[in-house]
C-alpha cells in the first residue's frame, strides 16, 4: 500500500527550517489578527526603498502566508533579489520553500529542481542540518515517483548526517521516511522495524506530532499485510495503531493526522462490515460513521483534494454495503473519469482506493465477468509496480546521479573560473587606481600653482580699489552717525508704544481664554455626571482627560422603553472644532433617543447620528465621528453592541471577548450610504464592559526593542487588552487607578506629555 499523503509528510520536514506554529499556518486559515498582520506586512513591502529591506520582507511574507500561490510569488521574488545582492543563503532557503509547495501540488520535477539548486550552497557552507533536510526532501520526491532505490539512498545520506551530529530527534524522521518507503515497495516487516525505531525516539523526546505519524505508518504496514495475505487479524492491529495515532494527533490539534487516521479507521470498519453479518455488520457500519463525521469535520477546515477524494470513495464503499448501488455508481463514474484523465498522477488512487470499491460493487451486482477482468488488470498493475517500476526507477536514478555529478563538476569549474576572474580583475583595478591617483596628483599640483599666481595678481589690483573705497566709506560713516542719533530717539518712542500694545494683547488673550474655558463647560455640563452612571451600574469607572480646554471626545446616556443606552464618541480633531462636533452629537442623540427603531438599538444610534451630521454639514466637509454604543435591555439579559471604528470589549471569567466595529466613520465617506450593523449578545451577571477612544492607546512611550535597547512606541490596544485581563478581578475604581498609573509610567523618560488626542474610557459591570 503506497502512502497517500506524501505532501503532508513533506511539509513536516520544514519544521527544521521554521517554527511549528508557522508551519501549521500553511494548512489552516489564519485568524483576523493574523490577516491584519499580513496586510500590514504587504503594505511595508510596497513602501520599502532598499533592497535589503525588501528581501527581509519577502522572506517574512512567504514564511508566514497560508496561500500557496502567494508563497511561490514572494519566494521567487526573494530568489531574484538574493541573487542580485549575492545573498546565497537567502536564495537557498527561498528555493526550499518553493520546492515544498511544488511537492505538495505533486509537481515532482519542479520540486526536485528547487532542492537541487539549494543543496550545493548548504554543501559549500557545510551546513549539515540543511544538507540533511535537502536529502530528506529529495527522498520524499523519489517516493512520489516510485523511485524507491533512489529514495532509500537519499534517506541514508540524510540519516548519516543527522547521526553524525548526534541529532537523534531528527534521525527519527528519517526512520519514519524509510518506513514509508518500504511500505510503498511492499516490504512490511522492514517498514514496521523503522517505524518502531522512530516511535521509540519520538516518545523519548515527547514529540506528540511526530509520534502520531509513527502510529499512522505502523497502521499502513499492517493494512498492507492484510491486503497481501487476507489475514483478518491484521485489521485489528491496524485499527489499534490508527486509533493511537488519532488520539495523539488530537492532543496536539494536528488536523492532517487526525483526518488521515479517521479516514483509514472508517475504511477498516467498512472492510469489517463487508466480512460480517447481522449485529456485527450494523456495529461496524455505526463505527465507520463515527470516524466519517470526524474526518468530514477535519477536511472542512483544510484544503486537501486527495483527502476529499478518499472521503468520497469511503462513502461510496458505504453505499455499496448498505445497498445504495445507484449512489455508488455515480461516485465510481465520477472518479473513474477524473483519475483516468491523468493516470500518472492518480495511479495509486485509481487502482488501490477506487479499485477496491469497484471490486465490491461488481460483487454486489454479481457481475463476475467484469470483476474477473478488473482483477486481471489490477494484478498487472501490481506486478509492474513492484518489479519493473523498481528496476527502471533505479536505472533512471543511476543515470540521473551521473548527470548531476557532472553538473556539479561543471558548476565547481565555473565557480573556480569566476574566482580567478575576480582575482585578476582586482589586480587590474589596483593598477588603474594607482595610475589614476598619480595623474590626479600632478594635475592638482599644476592647478594649485597656476591658481596662486593668478591670485597674487588679483590681490594687488583688489588692494588698490579697496583703498579708494575706504576713503569713500569714511565719509559715508560720518553721515550715518548723524542719522543713528536721530533714529535712536525714534526707536525709544516705538519701544514704549510696543509695550503698551503688548499689555493690550495680553488682556485680550486672557479674555479669550476665559471664554474658551466657559465654552468648555458647556459640553461637560451636557454630558451625564458620574452619579448618573452610578444609578445604572453598581460598579464602574470614568476616565475623561481632554487634551485641551475643550474636548472632542464625549459620552452619552439615553433610554428607551426597553433599553438603557451608553455610548463613547471621538469627534475629528480636538479643541474648539472637536467641541463643536461634540455639542452637535450630544444634542442630536438627546433629540432622537425616543425615536430609535430597528433590530439593534445600538446600531440605530449610530445611523441616527450620521443622518443628522450629513444633513447639518455641507458636502465638502468630511469631518466625522468614531464611536461605540452598548444598549442594555431592561428585561432579560440581551446586550446590543455597535461600533464605528471603535471596538467594545467584554471580560467574562478572566477572558476578553472583542466585538469588532464597522470600518466606517459616522460622517461623510465612501460608505456613508451603508447602515451600521451590530451584535446581539447574551450577557451574564458579572460581565465587565469596556469602551474607549483612541487617545488612550495612542500615548507614546519607550519599550524594549528586544536587542538590549529601547524604541518609541504607542501604548497600543494589545497592551491595553493584556492590562485589563490582568486587573479584571479588581473593583472598577481600583482598575481606574491602575490604568491611569500605567499610562503615566509609560511616558516616563520623556520630556513632555506624549498624549496626541483627548482620552475617554468607561468601564462597568453588568
Amino acid at each position: 500500500m503506497k502512502f497517500k499523503y506524501l505532501a503532508i509528510y513533506f511539509l513536516i520536514v520544514l519544521q527544521w527550517l521554521l517554527p511549528p506554529e508557522k508551519l501549521f499556518a500553511q494548512t489552516q486559515k489564519l485568524n483576523v489578527g493574523d490577516e491584519f498582520f499580513l496586510e500590514k506586512l504587504l503594505g511595508q513591502v510596497y513602501e520599502a526603498q532598499y533592497d535589503t529591506t525588501k528581501l527581509r520582507l519577502y522572506s517574512e511574507v512567504y514564511r508566514h502566508h497560508y496561500n500557496f500561490d502567494t508563497i511561490i510569488k514572494y519566494a521567487s521574488l526573494a530568489v531574484d533579489l538574493a541573487e542580485k545582492l549575492d545573498n546565497r543563503r537567502a536564495r537557498a532557503e527561498a528555493y526550499m520553500f518553493i520546492g515544498a509547495i511544488y511537492n505538495s501540488q505533486s509537481k515532482n520535477d519542479s520540486a526536485e529542481i528547487c532542492f537541487r539548486l539549494a543543496l550545493p550552497y548548504w554543501q559549500e557552507v557545510k551546513d549539515t542540518t540543511k544538507m540533511a533536510v535537502s536529502y530528506n526532501c529529495l527522498a520524499v520526491i523519489d517516493e512520489n515517483r516510485n523511485y524507491y532505490e533512489s529514495a532509500l539512498k537519499n534517506y541514508n545520506l540524510a540519516l548519516e548526517l543527522f547521526l553524525g551530529n548526534g541529532d537523534t530527534a531528527r534521525a527519527a524522521r528519517i526512520y519514519r521516511g524509510m518506513a514509508n518507503t518500504y511500505t510503498g515497495f511492499n516490504v512490511q516487516q522492514a517498514a514496521r522495524e523503522y517505524a518502531e525505531k522512530a516511535l521509540e525516539i519520538d516518545t523519548r523526546y515527547e514529540d506528540e506530532t511526530a509520534a502520531a505519524f509513527d502510529f499512522v505508518y505502523l497502521g499502513n504496514a499492517w493494512v498492507s499485510d492484510y491486503y497481501n495475505t487476507g489475514n483478518v487479524a491484521f485489521i485489528d492491529s491496524a485499527k489499534m495503531y490508527y486509533s493511537k495515532g488519532l488520539a495523539t494527533a488530537e492532543k496536539s490539534n494536528f488536523l492532517d493526522v487526525v483526518s488521515e487516521s479517521s479516514l483509514e479507521l472508517q475504511k477498516l470498519f467498512l472492510e469489517t462490515a463487508n466480512i460480517s453479518s447481522g449485529a456485527k455488520f450494523s456495529a461496524a457500519i455505526d463505527s465507520s460513521r463515527v470516524y466519517k463525521a470526524l474526518s468530514k469535520n477535519c477536511i472542512a477546515k483544510m484544503s486537501n483534494k486527495v483527502k476529499e477524494y478518499v472521503y468520497d470513495l469511503n462513502e461510496c464503499r458505504e453505499f455499496v454495503l448498505t445497498g445504495n448501488l445507484v449512489g455508488a455508481k455515480k461516485i465510481i463514474d465520477k472518479y473513474s473519469a477524473l483519475f483516468l484523465s491523468d493516470l500518472s498522477q492518480y495511479e495509486n488512487l485509481y487502482y488501490e482506493n477506487l479499485g477496491s470499491v469497484k471490486k465490491l460493487y461488481y460483487q454486489k451486482l454479481a457481475d463476475y465477468k467484469t470483476l474477473f477482468l478488473w482483477n486481471e488488470k489490477y494484478l498487472r498493475y501490481r506486478k509492474l509496480r513492484f518489479n519493473i517500476t523498481f528496476a527502471t526507477g533505479g536505472e533512471f536514478n543511476k543515470r540521473k546521479e551521473s548527470f548531476y555529478k557532472r553538473d556539479r563538476e561543471i558548476e565547481a569549474e565555473t565557480v573556480k573560473m569566476k574566482h580567478e576572474f575576480i582575482h585578476q580583475r582586482g589586480q587590474w583595478r589596483i593598477k588603474v587606481w594607482f595610475l589614476s591617483v598619480v595623474l590626479t596628483g600632478l594635475v592638482l599640483i599644476m592647478w594649485i600653482l597656476r591658481k596662486n599666481y593668478v591670485a597674487k595678481v588679483r590681490i594687488g589690483e583688489f588692494l588698490e580699489k579697496q583703498n579708494e573705497k575706504i576713503l569713500k566709506v569714511n565719509a559715508e560713516l560720518t553721515k550715518i552717525q548723524d542719522t543713528i542719533v536721530s533714529q535712536t530717539a525714534e526707536i525709544q518712542a516705538q519701544s514704549q508704544k510696543i509695550k503698551e500694545q503688548n499689555a493690550e494683547i495680553s488682556a485680550t488673550n486672557l479674555a479669550v481664554i476665559h471664554s474658551i474655558e466657559y465654552a468648555g463647560q458647556i459640553p461637560t455640563a451636557s454630558m451625564p455626571q458620574q452619579s448618573d452612571i452610578d444609578l445604572w451600574f453598581r460598579d464602574n469607572f470614568l476616565i475623561y482627560n481632554p487634551l485641551e480646554i475643550v474636548s472632542g471626545d464625549f459620552y452619552w446616556m439615553g433610554e428607551t422603553k426597553k433599553f438603557r443606552i451608553l455610548g463613547v464618541f471621538d469627534c475629528t480633531g480636538h479643541g474648539i472644532p472637536g467641541g463643536l462636533l461634540s455639542m452637535l452629537g450630544i444634542s442630536t442623540l438627546n433629540d432622537t433617543q425616543q425615536k430609535l427603531t430597528g433590530e439593534n438599538i445600538a446600531a440605530a444610534v449610530l445611523n441616527s447620528l450620521r443622518k443628522k451630521i450629513l444633513t447639518a454639514t455641507s458636502e465638502d466637509i468630511y469631518d466625522g465621528t468614531d464611536g461605540a454604543v452598548v444598549a442594555v435591555s431592561k428585561e432579560g439579559n440581551t446586550l446590543h453592541i455597535a461600533g464605528a471604528m471603535r471596538p467594545v470589549w467584554i471580560i467574562r471569567d478572566g477572558k476578553l471577548l472583542e466585538f469588532f466595529p464597522d470600518r466606517m466613520s459616522i460622517g461623510r465617506d465612501k460608505r456613508q450610504d451603508e447602515d451600521f450593523t451590530g451584535y446581539d449578545f447574551k450577557y451574564q451577571k458579572g460581565d465587565k464592559v469596556y469602551m474607549f477612544t483612541d487617545g488612550v492607546t495612542d500615548v507614546f512611550g519607550y519599550a524594549d526593542d528586544g536587542k538590549g535597547g529601547e524604541k518609541l512606541l504607542k501604548f497600543s490596544q494589545k497592551r491595553l487588552k493584556a492590562l485589563l485581563t490582568q486587573i479584571s478581578d479588581l473593583s472598577f475604581q481600583e482598575q481606574k487607578s491602575v490604568i491611569v498609573k500605567t499610562l503615566e509610567d509609560w511616558q516616563k523618560g520623556l520630556k513632555q506629555d506624549t498624549r496626541v488626542d483627548d482620552q475617554l474610557m468607561i468601564g462597568f459591570e453588568l
